[in-house]
């Protein structure tokens, strides 16, 4: 049987842990040969060992740090040579470990969630473009996140990352580039290592108790939600959609 994604060839970011190993999941049950990039390939080893698609190809996977430009150039040129491609990127990985309201947040651990979810995003998707761009071919899928309390870099990272999106879709759209689609995700509150984190820190207690409510209740999403949904939207989306946001309920 025919899948979603075959022949493809999809890299996913943080793909060691929660959504991350969603998306994995759902990219090679739809038929695509899922390369997953974290920075511990243990943790690749441990999470994408029994990732495989319907053809029986297991999920691979490289290590690198995203926030270094010559190890994120790197890992990308070694997948091209060895697939010959990526057909879809889906930028995943995050860090919210400043936790703290800003008159007290520590500067070095803001900037690092701001490094890492900011400028991670924006060079994965600076090693990977050039290959779309010259094939007219390929999407690109970035993440976004909420506004929380105690929670500044995380956000004000996102909230870099939706423009980071949008002046991309522009920049397509001036250079009159074809073929290449670029869409931003949010997949809501799931019950992750992060929002765990914010569960049960004391930090978390004090800026966002709701999180562990909503936790304890059940009122979260699950990661193969936005996983399941967006390859829903990449069967709707063309370059007109590019810079569009979407959720696990559909386009926002």
């Amino acid at each position: 049987m025919m899948g979603q994604l075959d022949g493809q060839i999809a890299l996913v970011t943080g793909a060691s842990r929660g959504i991350g190993v969603a998306l994995a999941e759902a990219f090679a049950g739809a038929g695509a040969q899922v390369v997953g990039l974290s920075r511990s390939e243990a943790d690749l080893k441990s999470a994408l060992s029994d990732v495989a698609g319907p053809d029986g190809r297991r999920a691979s996977w490289v290590a690198a740090d995203l926030t270094d430009w010559d190890a994120v150039r790197g890992a990308v040129a070694g997948i091209e040579e060895r697939h010959g491609r990526i057909d879809l990127l889906f930028a995943n990985a995050g860090r919210f470990e400043s936790l703290a309201g800003l008159r007290e947040a520590d500067p070095g651990e803001w900037w690092r969630d701001v490094t890492v979810n900011l400028l991670g995003t924006m060079q994965i998707v600076r090693a990977v473009l050039p290959g779309m761009i010259d094939r007219r071919s390929g999407t690109i899928v970035t993440m976004n996140g909420g506004r929380p309390r105690g929670g500044s870099a995380y956000a004000a990272s996102k909230a870099g990352i939706v423009q980071l999106t949008e002046t991309l879709a522009e920049e397509l759209r001036f250079e009159k580039v074809e073929g290449v689609r670029v869409l931003c995700a949010n997949p809501g509150l799931n019950e992750t290592d992060m929002t765990r984190l914010q569960r049960d820190s004391g930090s978390g207690h004090r800026w966002i108790p709701e999180v562990g409510d909503m936790l304890r209740d059940g009122r979260v999403r699950q990661p193969r939600e936005i996983a399941e949904r967006t390859l829903q939207i990449l069967t709707q989306a063309t370059p007109a959609d590019n810079g569009r946001l979407y959720d696990p309920d559909g386009w926002v």
